[in-house]
């Protein structure tokens, strides 16, 4: 599915890379809010416990070795 990326110029929507990562978008207002308060009443393990798993974006060695340059 070919998904439209929303420029923030206001420009007309287009289609690309971005559109194709972009799974969809959702507000963690109180996600983040809950784990500060966790963190800052000292207790890290249990604000990581709240975020979601990340999982890293495949790419090719190429593209892996120049970053790492």
């Amino acid at each position: 599915m070919d998904r439209a990326v929303l420029p923030a110029d206001g420009a007309p929507p287009r289609t690309g890379h971005a559109g194709e990562r972009i799974a969809g978008i959702e507000d963690v207002t109180p996600l983040a809010a809950g784990s500060h308060v966790l963190v800052r009443d000292g207790e890290p393990g249990r604000a990581a416990g709240l975020l979601p798993d990340e999982r890293p974006t495949p790419l090719d060695d190429d593209v892996l070795a120049r970053l790492r340059a």
